[in-house]
C-alpha cells in the first residue's frame, strides 16, 4: 500500500519535472529569438538598412471600406469582418512537352 502510493507520488513529481523542464527551454528560446530580432532591427537601423519583414507571402486587403484587413492570397473570406473576397485571377501557363 506504501509503495503504490510513493510509485504515485514519484510519476506525478517525473511528470511535472519533465513538464517543467520542458517549458522552462521553449521559455529561453523564445526570448533568445526575440533578443535577436530587435538586435537585428536595432543594427539595421543603425547601418541604414530597412527593417526585416516576411515577404514571401502575397497578399491581398480587404475591399470593404471600413475594414482593409490584409488577407493571404488564397482566403475566401476576410479574416477580420468575413467580406468575401475578389477571386484571384487565373493566368493560363504554358507548359513545355516533356521529352523522354
Amino acid at each position: 500500500m506504501l509503495g503504490d502510493i510513493f510509485l504515485t507520488f514519484f510519476a506525478f513529481f517525473l511528470a511535472t519535472l519533465i513538464t517543467s523542464l520542458i517549458f522552462g527551454v521553449w521559455l529561453v528560446v523564445s526570448i533568445v529569438r526575440l533578443v535577436v530580432h530587435v538586435l537585428q532591427n536595432v543594427a539595421r537601423a543603425l547601418v541604414g538598412l530597412p527593417r526585416t519583414r516576411n515577404v514571401d507571402h502575397k497578399i491581398s486587403h480587404c475591399t470593404r471600406d471600413k475594414c482593409g484587413a490584409p488577407n493571404p492570397v488564397e482566403a475566401k473570406f476576410c479574416r477580420r469582418c468575413g467580406q468575401r473576397l475578389a477571386k484571384p485571377q487565373h493566368v493560363i501557363v504554358r507548359r513545355a512537352a516533356a521529352v523522354y
